[in-house]
């Protein structure tokens, strides 16, 4: 919180030592100030005390009463004075502005007369300030009153007036009374704006010491707050203004170089760790692909060893019962029912040998024969579309066609190529009623645009993508994983033998390529093959041949 805050602190410290100087300074400029003054007033009362006694000199060797008392009465009538007097030894009051006292006793007891009884020395050896005292009168009023001491000279003495000045040193003394009030309202006035002075100066020492404690202390320090927050938070880029004084300009320059340091090797241990990654990724890479290959081959090979025993142990009984079956239908009228029985029996004896050819020619993918050439993606679509069209045209099933003439070439085996779209074009012809559709779709992708499926992240690489969407009965997510794998059909039994998208997916994976499939189980089905084109294929055989099988 700001209140708790080092600058706060620093301020509120410091602001307390200016004003516990401030109020020292402040009471000693007072104090010398009021002596000053009151010295000052001190000095003015025994000057017109001793202009009197200078005054009344002239009248006091002539023995001019009047005068005395003229000259006391005219001085004594300034607003500023209380009173004036001269008394003898005795304390016998002669003259006075007051005519009252004239002829009193001088009360020696009184406050006003304290000073000078309680001295030590003669008061005619006492200081203006031993001779001067400040009381309060009978009404209130303070009072400064300085005496001056008339002595006894030579010229004064006589047979009619006073004894030699050996004998008596001092004739009287002369007591002069201000009133203290305007001296008090001018001390007052000085202690004012002495105070007001002072807070001023405390006001502006404090925002001066805020601002300079704040610009030195509290803003290099949140910088520094503020950046060790963003460096935990993992932005290394922020760094820290070294502007800041000796110290914390130091602390700001050892931070920027600990957090330069720290994104440096947060840099290198990114790229140590990318590197690993794709090492690993790689790695594991080459063991799927070995792991993958390892699989197919044993259930190729299986499937071989079962096709080649199969083929040997069936072809010829099969052969015999077609046979056969041919010479006696010959034999039999062709409207009776034997004819149509023995029909029946070549039809599915033909079918027999089907499903061991089919056989043969899954197992002989174990060691392919390719032929690879440089093919444009138009023309191989349009000479497999003239083989499907009567197929299209008999179960009634309307055909979209899209293909861009201007996609690159693709190297791959043309008879390969057309065997896979022939089974998905036939696949899609079987699975729609007549009055569906089959929409196929040609066109160039980025690989890139294909992470999300598996496919091999081959920067800068591009694919020929052939989309193969039929309006069928689609195809349940539950059998997306097995869809590829022998033997695995949707179809009723007697109608397919659940090799050939087995027999595609192997040729496109060894083409670089993959199969994708898509459906919403109940209305349409989406093949797609993604084939690389002439200037990546090389590099796509190196591809993860479980692609494909990652995608669907």
């Amino acid at each position: 919180m700001f209140y708790k805050s080092l600058g706060t602190k620093l301020t509120l410290f410091a602001g307390l030592l200016v004003t516990l100087g401030l109020a020292i300074l402040s009471f000693t400029l007072i104090s010398t100030s009021r002596r000053q003054v009151i010295d000052e007033v001190v000095q003015s009362s025994d000057n017109v005390a001793q202009l009197i006694r200078l005054s009344i000199t002239h009248d006091m060797l002539r023995d001019a009463r009047e005068g005395v008392q003229e000259v006391i009465s005219d001085v004594g009538s300034h607003p500023g004075v209380e009173r004036i007097r001269l008394f003898n030894k005795e304390g016998k009051i002669s003259y006075s502005s007051v005519p009252e006292e004239i002829g009193t006793l001088v009360d020696k007891k009184a406050e006003a007369c304290f000073q000078c009884h309680d001295a030590n020395e003669p008061i005619h050896h006492l200081t203006i300030a031993d001779r001067s005292r400040i009381y309060e009168n009978a009404r209130g009023e303070r009072i400064l009153a300085t005496i001056s001491v008339i002595p006894n000279e030579s010229r004064c003495a006589g047979d009619d007036c006073h004894e030699e000045p050996q004998i008596k040193s001092v004739l009287g003394v002369l007591d002069v009374g201000v009133f203290m009030a305007p001296t008090e309202k001018r001390i007052g006035e000085n202690t004012r704006q002495a105070i007001f002075i002072s807070l001023v100066i405390l006001i502006l020492t404090s925002v001066g010491l805020f601002l300079v404690i704040y610009a030195t202390v509290n803003r290099p320090i949140w910088g520094l707050i503020n950046a060790t927050r963003q460096v935990a938070s993992g932005d290394f880029s922020h760094k820290v203004s070294p502007t800041a004084a000796a110290e914390i300009g130091i602390l700001a320059r050892s931070f920027n170089k600990m957090v330069e340091r720290m994104d440096s090797s947060r840099t290198k241990q990114e790229e140590w760790i990318g590197t690993l990654k794709d090492e690993l990724g790689k790695k594991a890479r080459e063991m799927r692909t070995m792991q993958y290959r390892t699989m197919q081959a044993e259930k190729l090979s299986a499937v071989g060893l079962v096709a080649a025993g199969v083929a040997h142990e069936l072809n010829s009984p099969l052969m015999a019962i077609i046979t056969f079956a041919h010479l006696l239908r010959r034999n039999v009228a062709a409207d009776s029912q034997e004819c149509q029985d023995l029909g029946m029996i070549i039809a599915e004896a033909n079918r027999c040998a089907v499903i061991i050819r089919n056989l043969l020619d899954f197992s002989r993918e174990q060691k392919p024969d390719q032929q690879f050439q440089l093919c444009k993606p138009a023309e191989m679509l349009d000479h497999v579309m003239k083989l499907v069209r009567p197929n299209l045209r008999e179960h009634e099933i309307e055909e979209l066609c899209l293909v861009d003439e201007n996609l690159p070439e693709i190297e791959a085996d043309p008879s390969q190529i057309t065997q896979v779209f022939l089974n998905l074009m036939l696949n899609a012809v079987q699975a729609m009623k007549p009055g569906g559709k089959l929409s196929v779709r040609v066109d160039e992708v980025a690989r890139e645009d294909f992470k999300e499926h598996g496919f091999p992240p081959d920067h800068g690489s591009s694919l020929i993508r052939f989309r193969f969407l039929d309006t069928g009965h689609g195809i349940s997510q539950a059998n997306f994983g097995k869809v590829f794998d022998p033997f695995f059909t949707t179809k009723p039994a007697g109608q397919g033998s659940g090799l050939g998208l087995s027999v595609s997916h192997g040729i496109v994976t060894r083409h670089g390529g993959a199969i994708i499939i898509d459906s919403d189980g109940k209305t349409w089905t989406e093949f797609t093959v993604l084939l690389p084109t002439k200037r990546d294929r090389a590099d796509s055989e190196h591809a993860d041949p479980t692609s494909a099988e990652k995608a669907i």
